[in-house]
């Protein structure tokens, strides 16, 4: 791209920004993004030219599109600066002032929440080589018990269990997904064995003892937010 449009300084600086941001020719073509750019569009890769025809017309969208939302549903808000020698940068960053951040029961994140943060320790994962886990916690019988005490009781449980670094959050009326740096699958099999034994002793009412579901699984390099989370649901249902 020429440098009279987008100088070497001004690289630097747009790509520290946390907003996604491409930057277009005079021509119409794509001619750089930054790193969050990218990450927005689920790509582990560090460069424009590297996405995949599907990524490239995703993008396209975004561009001519007046509400722009990402594979899993998050809307995007969307910016437009004029450069010089009639090029346009193009900044994209989630919309968050309607949605909520923290569930009102438990005041855990909510799925919304918990997906983007999920997003941003997948593109660190896949760019240090780092492993991270997710996981599904569901209460199977749920109507048979009293509603907000269960999952009052699990939600304090899974906090108790997890680590600093962990996150969890309500997937669900019933489940809540858990999020796990740097853990393989051999230690997450082994969270899971533990939760298993810990959730015994977490709840019980008048006699009825509470079914759960626990679902622990490895991400890999393939993985963007979207097809993590179904691939951890569809394991659940197997």
């Amino acid at each position: 791209m020429n440098e009279s449009v987008f100088s070497a300084i001004s690289q630097q600086i747009v790509e520290k920004l946390p907003q996604g941001v491409v930057i277009i020719d005079s021509q119409g073509e794509c001619g750089w993004a930054n790193k969050a750019l990218l990450a927005l569009l689920g790509s582990g890769l560090n460069q424009l030219d590297d996405l995949s025809e599907a990524q490239r017309g995703q993008l396209g969208g975004w561009i001519s599109s007046v509400v722009v939302k990402t594979t899993d549903g998050t809307v995007l808000k969307k910016s437009c600066i004029e450069l010089n020698e009639g090029g346009h940068a193009f900044l994209f960053e989630p919309q968050q002032a309607s949605k909520e951040l923290n569930d009102p029961l438990t005041g855990l994140a909510t799925q919304w929440s918990i997906s983007i943060a999920l997003r941003t320790l997948l593109s660190v994962a896949r760019r240090y080589e780092k492993p991270l886990s997710v996981g599904l916690v569901r209460i199977n019988n749920l109507d048979q018990l009293s509603h907000d005490q269960a999952l009052l009781a699990l939600s304090q449980c899974l906090k108790n269990e997890l680590r600093w670094a962990d996150l969890v959050g309500r997937n669900s009326d019933d489940s809540f997904v858990i999020v796990l740096p740097e853990t393989d699958q051999q230690a997450a099999d082994a969270l899971q064995e533990k939760l298993s034994q810990t959730l015994i002793q977490a709840y019980a009412d008048d006699g009825v003892e509470p079914e759960y579901q626990i679902v622990v699984l490895e991400s890999n390099k393939r993985d963007d937010t979207a097809g993590l989370l179904k691939r951890l649901e569809a394991q659940s249902m197997k």
